[in-house]
């Protein structure tokens, strides 16, 4: 039988082989080290279940690291349950706290946060007689609590939890690493504050991080500059919340700049953010009324959707159908109806071929048709706007009969078809229309 020795020498080459970034190769080289744990605890129950439960956590880490996220769960929860059996508290905790992070990425977040919710309660006891060693641990189970909160819709609870991970970790916040996780909970804080609608509370949450962040990252850019554009985006998103776009626009830029540099060497991982940036900058030229400056950058935006849609279709052509939609809505804002027409026409077809499999984009559909509707209009062409305005309407009242908040855009696209019609001289199909529409708008008085 393999002796606790060979266990150990294995354990310490997968922690190395982990560290090299080679996580299939620990994964495989842990999964011995449990294999002799597992041995040698049916034999010697009492002496080697807690090294069972250490070498099962770390299998979890490589597991997951190597992409397998129901094995890193499954390992995992086996750990829990020995930990349960012993009296290892901060092997149990720790445990708990992993598994919440795997739970998490596989959706399962009800789950995620039972598990970091009891992590943080073992820290909590923790620390009250270890303050040295367990405060940072219960402010991190603390800070990713009240992540998962936010992301469960449950913000005055995430709310919380970050602030006492912020007050923590503040306390703690005497080294470089010390001041990256304050300046990480910072950044939870203000988005939680921002989803509790409280932009002006969230606002020096925001600068803060990314004050930390920026002094961080002037040390260490490889390390940090991921970090500040993340920081950056969200103090942007503030200001945005805060109705000044003004002050949102140059630190959305500086975002861009930095996503647009590490998207040179890593375009994998950071051109879909370069698109999204570019998708917020427009926004922030449409709050400033200026849809001239928004055309080139969602004609960017649309390009790199494009290019990720050739390659992930089923993830990217959402973006792409949504920034060709907002591209063509920015082009008749600016008075560029010939330009606008044919990205109107691309929205439908994207938007049909995606509703064919997933009805829950029928809506979107509705909407880009009435877009292209008015856009033949404009160009003369009513015959060929009231076919798109015609299926528009057909989709809203299928939707409005199951969701009431959709029949205002109804009455609205009944209103429009009515126009058509009468352009048209169908009289009667005109007034049947308009009647319609009104007779919604006097039933829903307030959403008119």
């Amino acid at each position: 039988m393999p002796t606790p020795d060979v266990a150990r020498a294995l354990s310490e080459r997968s922690v190395s082989l982990f560290l090299q970034g080679r996580p299939v190769d620990a994964l495989i080289s842990e999964q011995e080290v449990v294999t002799i744990y597992r041995r040698l605890a049916e034999t010697h129950p009492g002496r080697y279940r807690e090294e069972l439960a250490g070498s099962l956590r770390s299998l979890g880490t490589y597991c997951s690291a190597s992409g397998h996220t129901d094995e890193a769960i499954r390992v995992t929860q086996e750990a829990v349950a020995i930990y349960r059996t012993l009296d290892a508290p901060s092997g149990l905790a720790l445990s708990l706290s992993n598994l919440g992070h795997y739970l998490a990425s596989s959706g399962r977040l009800a789950e995620a946060v039972t598990a970091v919710r009891e992590a943080a309660a073992i820290y909590r006891s923790l620390a009250e007689t270890h303050p040295g060693r367990y405060r940072d641990d219960l402010a991190g189970s603390l800070h990713r609590l009240g992540a998962y909160l936010l992301e469960s819709s449950l913000p005055a609870e995430a709310l919380t939890a970050t602030q006492e991970a912020v007050a923590i970790r503040r306390q703690l916040a005497d080294t470089d690493s010390g001041r990256d996780a304050l300046a990480g909970s910072l950044n939870n804080l203000a988005t939680t504050l921002l989803e509790l609608r409280r932009p002006a509370e969230a606002l020096p949450a925001a600068q803060e991080a990314v004050a930390i962040c920026r002094e961080l990252a002037e040390k260490n850019p490889g390390r940090y500059l991921p970090d500040l554009a993340g920081f950056l985006s969200n103090l942007g998103a503030v200001f945005a919340a805060l109705g000044n776009p003004t002050d949102a626009l140059p630190v959305t830029e500086e975002t861009l700049a930095i996503y647009r540099r590490l998207a040179g060497t890593r375009p994998d991982r950071y051109l879909p953010e370069v698109a999204r940036t570019l998708r917020n900058l427009d926004l922030t030229y449409r709050a400033m009324g200026r849809p001239g400056h928004a055309v080139p950058v969602l004609r960017e935006a649309v390009a790199i959707y494009r290019e990720l849609a050739e390659t992930h279709p089923a993830r990217y052509r959402p973006f792409l159908a949504n920034a060709v939609f907002d591209l063509a809505v920015r082009l008749s804002d600016a008075g560029r109806h010939a330009e606008a027409l044919p990205a109107k026409q691309e929205a439908v077809a994207i938007y049909r071929e995606l509703a064919e499999t997933h009805p829950g984009y029928r809506r979107h559909l509705g909407i880009s048709l009435h877009n292209l509707g008015n856009g033949l209009l404009e160009w003369e062409r009513p015959a060929e706007a009231l076919a798109a305005e015609q299926e528009a309407v057909a989709i809203f009242r299928e939707l409005a009969e199951v969701s009431p908040d959709d029949r205002p855009l109804l009455a609205r696209f009944l209103a429009d078809l009515s126009a058509i019609y009468t352009t048209l001289g169908r009289t009667a199909e005109a007034e049947a229309a308009r009647e319609e529409g009104e007779r919604i708008e006097r039933d829903d008085p307030g959403d008119s």
